[in-house]
């Protein structure tokens, strides 16, 4: 699979044990700090149209020359996603 091609749908997360009321704000927080790009979004369709959200994991080399590397996280993005995620644990 091609990095920037990744399909997962939320069942993919819950799958994995992300309850599913967190997984909104978790992927929130992976693209603030960098960690993730989405390069498509998904839609909800009934089965056969349902088309998955597709992602870039950033640190992970791609050979494609149009893709450049992340920028490193504003302070603020950081603060941003911290408060975002503790407010999901309380």
């Amino acid at each position: 699979m091609e990095n920037g091609k990744l399909p997962v749908t939320y069942d993919d997360f819950a799958e994995f044990g992300i309850r599913r009321k967190a997984i909104s704000s978790g992927l929130f927080e992976l693209v603030t700090l960098g960690f993730v790009e989405i390069t498509e979004k998904g839609r909800m369709a009934a089965a056969e149209f349902h088309v998955p959200s597709k992602y870039r994991l950033t640190y992970i080399f791609t050979r494609k020359p149009d893709v450049s590397p992340p920028l490193p996280p504003r302070r603020s993005h950081i603060a941003r996603a911290f408060c975002i995620g503790a407010s999901t644990i309380i």
